[in-house]
């Protein structure tokens, strides 16, 4: 469900997104040196030398804090949901019934997915409900209810679900 590729396209376009974030930060940085330098040959008064700097320096955070916020933090929340479906520890379940996948979207440490559940049984025999976190930017599976499902996952995130 899951490819090297998918990671490797989610970082390039996290370093895309930064260089387009710092060039702009960059030219205001520019603005606020050269202004520093022209207050200091005393061509420009303080008051007007302190205004330009104090909008540079606003406009750098907003940059900052705004773009990452909205721009690079969603990408990099799911490059590290990619990391660990590729390379972190995965368990499987070999005894799971389909009980419904949520059609909503929840946000869970910055991605989004869809709540799926799964029936299994404990060592008594007694059934439970087993909830784990479906990939929004996946293709919704079609399994049916009480489909019997091999669920590869890690931690509460399906790596990979089949039906068996």
């Amino acid at each position: 469900m899951y490819t090297e590729q998918e990671l490797t396209d989610i970082r390039a376009q996290i370093k895309k997104r930064w260089i387009v974030l710092v060039i702009p930060m960059v030219a205001l940085l520019v603005g606020i040196i050269v202004t520093l330098v022209i207050r200091s040959g005393r061509t420009l008064d303080d008051v007007t030398a302190q205004v330009i700097v104090d909008v540079c320096s606003l406009l750098i955070a907003g940059l900052l804090i705004g773009g990452h916020g909205l721009a690079i933090k969603p990408l990099s929340c799911y490059a590290r949901h990619l990391d660990g479906m590729l390379h972190g520890m995965t368990h499987t379940i070999e005894d799971g019934t389909f009980s419904h996948l949520d059609t909503d979207e929840s946000l869970v440490e910055g991605v989004r997915y869809r709540g799926m559940t799964v029936q299994r049984f404990n060592e008594k025999g007694k059934p439970y409900q087993q909830l784990f976190y479906f990939d929004a930017e996946k293709p919704i599976p079609t399994f049916t209810e009480g489909q019997r499902l091999r669920v590869t996952y890690h931690d509460r995130t399906v790596v990979s679900a089949e039906a068996i």
